[in-house]
């Protein structure tokens, strides 16, 4: 369950980015690249060890671990392709600080 929500978040982010790169202009006047800051926090430890590469994943989880990388590498394709530097963090917080998350799910920055 855990990883569903990471994999629709990511999705959802992907939605909204490649909304917004298709409205607005991502490069700006002199070429430079503009910045998506992607920060990723949850209160799943193993999850977020696993996504930066920390945890080993099991057979159990390795489908839905391979999505969401999935769901990662499309974002910097996107990014990419628009020349667009993104900057992750992935970061665990513990359930009881984590109380944002149950009303918000709006996680692009863009600068």
């Amino acid at each position: 369950a855990e990883y569903w929500g990471l994999i629709n978040a990511l999705e959802c982010v992907h939605t909204k980015l490649s909304s917004l790169v298709t409205t607005k202009r991502p490069v700006e006047e002199d070429n430079q690249p503009k910045q998506i800051s992607l920060a990723i926090q949850g209160d799943s430890k193993l999850i977020i060890q696993q996504m930066k590469g920390a945890f080993r994943v099991g057979p159990a989880l390795f489908k839905a671990h391979e999505q969401a990388k999935s769901w990662v590498q499309k974002l910097q394709d996107l990014c990419q392709t628009h020349h667009l530097e993104c900057l992750y963090s992935w970061e665990h917080v513990y359930r009881t600080d984590n109380q944002i998350a149950d009303g918000e799910s709006d996680v692009v920055a863009y600068r």
